[in-house]
């Protein structure tokens, strides 16, 4: 209870006040019993007893210490600092006390002029720190002793005061020395490091794939320009640079998001719309079903259903999970549908669904739709609406003038011009060999077969791409060559005549080796040429 907590408090209180002794005593015999070698001696030992003194005074506010033995304690180590400071005094006094210090900041003074890096001058700086600390310290402790002559402590805190001039030149000129090694080392790095910041943007540009990675890429990219711009800090010059590519950052990053941007959402609407197509089919094929096993059966293992589910996870995954949830919510309102319109039917039609029942009277069903279409009858063509007996004569002057293509099914092929032939035809008018099928293939509209009209048209072409070959001039009119003829010997053999002569050579050699048919026609040939043919009468 109560009183075992006294007794522990009293037991507390005479521990601390024995350990405390204890080291009052062992203190105050190395006090009494050494001789510092250097100032440093004495300045350790004073802070010692100042903060011994410290724990003493606090000492006296726990409860159940004896206040007698504290008193004794603290009345010692007063003694005991007050001889300390005779003896630190009279040392200070002597020319060499302050020698340690001034060996340091010596010693520092001298290693400056040979630094070679940054980091060797960060090295004497920390140096000349902590030797400023100790002196600051030391003036603290002269300050706060018990000197009976003032002019002691006058001379003392003046040779302080000349080791802290000394120190300060020699900051300064580390100053200087630090400034121009940061100067020539910073340029090299400043680079490096641009270097690296370039090819970082052009890394995040690559991997930065979706918005959010543009973004975070973006944040990544500023954060290290900011560490650039703090590391640099102390140049002027470096801060423009950084600005500019701060500038060309930002619109870049802003660029990529805005295509991705949009990439994005012409991706999500093309799915949307794949996925508005395959509703469409799987509501059209629901509708054929007359049993709801029927219905779900399908749904289950249909590969179209499956894609619609695969592209509503598709959205999903893009984030536009409002278009996929549409897409959801459609697919099961169709599938509810298709099975109430089987519950329908099942009450309504009778005989497989072909005819409804009312009463004891059944009528049936046309399920095809209306549609316009235009059927030849009674030896012309009318109008037809499918599923119905309505039919409608045309009367049109125009069509009629096109009767003998009323029957043509393609426009490839008619009475007198076979399919393979059109197509070798087809072919040969481009002046170029192709590949049949590969042809064949672009023009699906014109009705070929593959393996019949691609095979008749190579054998079609082929002797007919050699008579092309071998026939040269003999392809043209024999009135076109024959007036070709008679305008090249009536021609009066001057420069001009030589001049378009080697021209038409050029030509000819270009096409043997190029296999150009293409030339621009010369227009006072064709003038020339035009005026012959009027004085000859030729058309």
């Amino acid at each position: 209870g109560e009183f075992e907590k006294v007794r522990r408090m009293r037991k507390t209180a005479a521990d601390q006040t024995e350990a405390l002794q204890a080291q009052v005593q062992k203190l105050l015999s190395s006090a009494d019993g050494t001789a510092p070698e250097d100032i440093l001696g004495f300045v350790q030992l004073l802070t010692s007893l100042r903060d011994l003194r410290g724990q003493i005074i606090a000492l006296r506010d726990v409860r159940y210490t004896d206040a007698a033995v504290i008193d004794r304690m603290d009345q010692a180590v007063v003694e005991g600092s007050d001889k300390l400071s005779d003896k630190c005094v009279a040392f200070l006094l002597q020319p060499k006390a302050l020698d340690p210090y001034r060996k340091q900041i010596t010693e520092q003074q001298a290693r400056v002029p040979g630094l070679a890096k940054v980091t060797e001058s960060d090295e004497v700086e920390a140096a000349l720190a902590k030797s400023s600390s100790e002196l600051e310290m030391l003036t603290t402790i002269v300050s706060g002793l018990k000197i009976k002559d003032a002019t002691e402590t006058t001379r003392i805190i003046e040779d302080i005061s000349t080791l802290f001039a000394q120190l300060n030149q020699v900051r300064s000129v580390l100053r200087n020395r630090r400034n121009e090694l940061a100067k020539s080392e910073g340029a090299a790095q400043f680079q490096a490091q641009l270097s690296l910041l370039s090819q970082s943007v052009l890394n995040y540009l690559e991997i930065a794939t979706t918005p959010e990675k543009c973004d975070e890429a973006l944040t990544r990219v500023l954060v290290q320009i900011e560490e650039m711009e703090t590391r640099f800090s102390e140049f002027d010059e470096y801060a423009t640079e950084l600005i500019s590519k701060r500038e060309e950052a930002q619109p870049a990053f802003e660029s990529r998001r805005q295509r991705l941007t949009d990439s994005l959402n012409r991706r999500c609407q093309t799915l949307g719309q794949s996925g508005e197509r395959i509703l469409t089919s799987v509501r059209n094929r629901l509708a054929s079903f007359a049993k709801p096993e029927e219905v779900h059966s399908w749904l289950a293992g249909d590969a179209m259903v499956a894609k619609l589910r695969d592209l509503i996870e598709e959205l999903r995954k893009l984030g536009d999970s409002v278009r996929a949830d549409e897409l959801q919510t459609r697919l099961k309102t169709v599938q509810q549908d298709s099975l109430k319109q089987i519950r329908d039917k099942a009450e309504l039609f009778v005989d497989g669904g072909d005819l409804i029942q009312l009463g004891r009277h059944k009528f049936s069903v046309n399920r095809q739709p209306l549609e316009l279409a235009v059927l030849p009858r009674d030896g012309g063509l009318a109008y037809h609406l499918t599923g119905t007996r309505f039919f409608e004569k045309i009367e049109s002057a125009a069509l009629e003038a096109q009767r003998h293509v009323w029957d043509q099914a393609v426009v490839s092929e008619n009475e007198q011009i076979y399919r393979g032939e059109y197509l070798a035809w087809q072919i040969y008018k481009t002046g170029k060999a192709h590949e049949v099928h590969a042809f064949m293939a672009e023009r699906y509209q014109e009705g070929y077969t593959k393996g019949v009209h691609d095979h008749d048209a190579a054998l079609i072409l082929r002797p007919l791409m050699e008579m092309h070959a071998s026939l040269g001039l003999l392809r043209h009119s024999p009135a076109a060559r024959g007036f070709a003829l008679l305008f090249w010997h009536a021609w009066k053999d001057d420069e001009t005549k030589r001049s378009l002569a080697v021209r038409m050579q050029s030509k000819g050699r270009m096409k043997e080796l190029l296999g150009s048919t293409s030339g621009e026609m010369d227009a006072a040939l064709l003038a020339q040429v035009a005026s012959f043919s009027s004085r000859w009468q030729v058309d």
